[in-house]
């Protein structure tokens, strides 16, 4: 494993510990609840509602005005990190224009996932986060899905537990115990043990 993708895995740990139980979703690349502005509709190239009903558009996390209303996993949430998004990680929503309820038109997701582009190349979901991060399929299957974990309501810290796991498998000793001095690191890291 390259510096550059220990550094990468150590960055995302970091910012994956602290995140709010609401914001994050082990089973859902990511998800959009928030309010869609004026702009955010600009943005997915629909003019009226009422005309534009069943269009389906692909928009990046990072072109909504509200990201409040994001939720996401640990890769979705790794695709907002700027300095990430810079080296082509993406977090892609496909929102539809719909009146699922007749309630009146509204736009939902209906549809999402994590994509790396490098070069010509496009990776989606899994191997994005294989490729992007160093990791080799199982690794980033375990890292990415809620089945790597022996508890029901993985939160971030659970996924930054699990990167220090990886990075010292890896030989990347100093770096492990680093996340592991992160306050919600370490006490998911004793729930976990007291749980087996």
């Amino acid at each position: 494993m390259t510096k550059l993708k220990v550094d990468r895995l150590v960055t995302l740990a970091k910012y994956l510990a602290p995140i709010k139980e609401e914001k994050f979703d082990i089973d859902s690349w990511g998800d959009h609840d928030g309010p869609v502005d004026k702009n955010d509709l600009k943005v997915m190239g629909i003019k009226k509602l009422s005309e534009d009903e069943g269009k389906a558009v692909c928009v990046t996390a990072d072109q909504l005005d509200n990201a409040c209303g994001t939720t996401a996993c640990a890769l979705g949430h790794a695709a907002t990190i700027p300095e990430f998004r810079r080296k082509g990680l993406r977090l892609e929503f496909i929102f539809e224009a719909n009146d699922y309820y007749n309630e009146g038109l509204t736009v939902g997701v209906v549809d999402s996932g994590v994509i790396l582009r490098k070069g010509d190349e496009t990776f989606h979901d899994f191997e994005a986060g294989e490729i992007f991060f160093g990791l080799s399929s199982e690794e980033a299957e375990e890292l990415f899905s809620g089945n790597g974990y022996p508890v029901i309501n993985v939160q971030g810290a659970h996924v930054s537990a699990k990167i220090a796991e990886i990075l010292e498998n890896h030989g990347h000793v100093a770096e492990a115990k680093e996340i592991r001095k992160i306050p919600k690191v370490k006490k998911v890291i004793k729930q976990m043990e007291s749980a087996v």
